[in-house]
Parts: structure tokens; C-alpha cells; sequence
């Protein structure tokens, strides 16, 4: 777009090139789009955080969409790394998903030292088609996959579809509940 000279690259519909000219994704059709436009590897080994961050990012700035749950996040079949917990919180009508079909072909390998998918204060979101794991012998493991918690922003109306989560049990964590597949703090599924 050689008329825009401002718009910020957000790794997915614009990127910005070294010469300062942007590049935009004429489909920006949330839908049609999946984690591999915002560079995710899903090889299991490279850390996709920072990319599926971006693209976390990008889907929160969604207004528009004709559906109930209006903000698809969608994962293309693949094993993804992450070292930090994906933000998933104070959204409403956020949703994080595997292609589908007749296998879970796409899921999510946690080192966050904590939750891998976080939905803390958002309404109406949640994940499908997705498999979590984390291991006791990984470093920075995981402890719970999935965080659905009641703020003053939110917390109702959340799900969870189509799901496999191994988490090797840690005793220890989380107050002496152990390691915890699904977290529901006072929110209403």
C-alpha cells in the first residue's frame, strides 16, 4: 500500500518491509486466516508464543464478525511450543481451535510455569479441537491447561469441545491441587 505510511506491522494481515512500504493481506477474513499467517512454526520445538501472541492480538481488535463466537483463533494442524501463557482474558466471544475433522491434529505444548491457554475474565470463549500438554520433566512446565475465571470483566458462557489434555500430574502445584486440565474459578460454563 504505498499511500500508507503508518499503519504498525502485526506479523499477520501487515507487514511492514525494510524500504518502510507496507505489504497487506487483501483476505483479512478471520475465518480464512490460521496460525501459519502469523509465522507459527507448529513443529513441537520452536517457541510459536510470540507469533501466536501477535495473532492473539490481532483477533482482540476484531468488532465485526456475523457469529456468535466473533474472534477465531485458528490453529493449523501442527504441534505448538509455547513459553508463556496465551492471553486469552477480558475478551468476549473468543475462540481458540484445531482444523477439526476426525482426529486432533493441532495442539499446544506448555512451558508457561503456569496455565497454557488463559481465559480469565472473558465471556462466551473457549477451545475446540485442540489437545494440551506439559510433562513433569520439561522446564518451565505447565500446570493447568486451561484458566476460566469470574472477574468484574467477565467469565460465563465459556466451553471447552473436542479436547485431550495430558498433563503429568505435579503434586505440588497449584496450592496442592496437583496439575489441573481444566481451571474453573467461580465462571460459568
Amino acid at each position: 500500500d504505498l499511500a500508507d505510511t503508518t499503519s504498525a506491522d502485526n506479523g499477520g494481515t501487515i507487514i511492514v518491509a525494510s524500504d518502510g512500504g507496507r505489504w497487506k493481506r487483501v483476505d483479512q477474513n478471520p475465518f480464512s486466516l490460521n496460525s501459519k499467517h502469523w509465522g507459527a512454526y507448529g513443529d513441537g520445538t520452536t517457541d510459536d508464543y510470540a507469533y501466536l501472541a501477535a495473532y492473539i492480538a490481532w483477533v482482540k481488535t476484531l468488532t465485526t464478525v456475523p457469529t456468535v463466537y466473533r474472534r477465531p483463533i485458528n490453529l493449523a494442524a501442527g504441534m505448538y511450543h509455547v513459553s508463556q501463557p496465551l492471553n486469552l482474558t477480558n475478551t468476549n466471544g473468543i475462540c481458540i481451535m484445531g482444523p477439526g475433522g476426525t482426529y486432533i491434529n493441532a495442539g499446544i505444548f506448555g512451558y508457561t510455569a503456569g496455565a497454557i491457554l488463559d481465559f480469565s475474565g472473558s465471556s462466551l470463549s473457549g477451545f475446540e479441537n485442540l489437545f494440551l500438554q506439559s510433562q513433569a520433566a520439561w522446564v518451565n512446565k505447565s500446570t493447568i491447561g486451561a484458566l476460566f475465571a469470574l472477574t468484574s470483566n467477565g467469565g460465563i458462557g465459556c466451553y471447552a469441545k473436542n479436547f485431550y489434555i495430558d498433563m503429568e500430574d505435579m503434586a505440588g502445584e497449584n496450592g496442592g491441587l496437583g496439575s489441573v486440565g481444566v481451571m474453573n474459578i467461580r465462571a460459568e460454563e
